[in-house]
């Protein structure tokens, strides 16, 4: 009797707090730009992971062996303000890891139209939207996401920063970026969480003017000097540049591999650990 008794208990522990989180490994493509494995309809594809890429999108080649329909038309902007035209789909799950991601609909769009011909293909970006209703750790310096548990979460809370952020869903509500609050000068000035901008950090040529580094009209990139940067419970100097951008400025790769990152998209809350 006691055994009958104690293994739905046991059950129910093991359902509540023993399912382990999930690691996705990333894997090198151009320089620092990272990869995932992601599996649609049994089939195994390579994505591009692009923290500010704002959208998932998919490559229509994909969706069209799949047998699914691409229609509608939509728009984007890359951080820059160049607009992306693009179409959907609907309805489809995509699987990293043990992950599922369910996708109410998805964008369609070639990502090998802004890349160099000779380049391994890729059919598609794994975006922060991807993962709008998880809890997930990027730890790019180890090459891997984690989908986190409650319990895990909640056990990993105690040893970081939480950070002031905003989650921006875009124009039509189906993209996601994540914004992280710069203060200088009494202000917060907001910065895209972008592992994908392989250049230096990045500030508006209206932030560099108002932090001093820069004086009058420009529309050209502009490499500054290393500058001061507190993020977090952090005080840095980073090297930076400005440029035309639809933002305040943008984090980049180099920055955030420093760092192991945990944001709650149901809390809508961004972690810092120092690595």
């Amino acid at each position: 009797m006691k055994l009958i008794i104690s293994i739905p208990a046991l059950l129910l522990f093991i359902c509540l707090h023993g399912y382990s989180q999930d690691t996705i490994a990333l894997s090198k493509y151009l320089g620092n730009l990272k990869t995932v494995e992601v599996t649609i309809d049994g089939k195994k594809y390579n994505f591009l992971f692009d923290s500010g890429g704002g959208a998932t999108f998919i490559a229509p080649s994909l969706i069209r062996n799949s047998g699914r329909e691409i229609f509608g038309d939509g728009t984007g902007y890359r951080m820059s303000g160049e607009k992306i035209r693009f179409q959907k789909t609907d309805s489809i799950t995509l699987q990293l890891g043990h992950t599922l991601l369910f996708n109410q609909d998805a964008c369609v769009w070639d990502i090998m139209s802004v890349l160099p011909t000779d380049v391994p293909e890729l059919y598609g970006i794994i975006s922060l939207n991807s993962f709008r209703n998880k809890i997930l750790t990027i730890d790019l310096s180890h090459s891997r996401l984690i989908v986190e548990t409650p319990l895990s979460y909640r056990k990993k809370q105690m040893n970081q920063t939480l950070l002031r952020s905003r989650f921006a869903s875009g124009i039509t509500a189906n993209e996601l970026d994540v914004l992280i609050s710069i203060p200088r000068q009494h202000h917060a000035y907001w910065f895209l969480f972008d592992s994908g901008n392989l250049d230096d950090l990045l500030l508006s040529h209206s932030t560099a003017r108002e932090w001093k580094l820069e004086s009058g009209v420009d529309s050209l990139r502009n490499r500054l000097s290393t500058i001061p940067f507190h993020i977090g419970n952090e005080d840095l100097n980073v090297q930076a540049a400005a440029n035309d951008l639809i933002y305040d400025g943008a984090l980049n790769y180099d920055l955030i591999c420093r760092y192991v990152f945990m944001i709650n998209f149901i809390s809508q809350e961004v972690w810092m650990l120092k690595e």
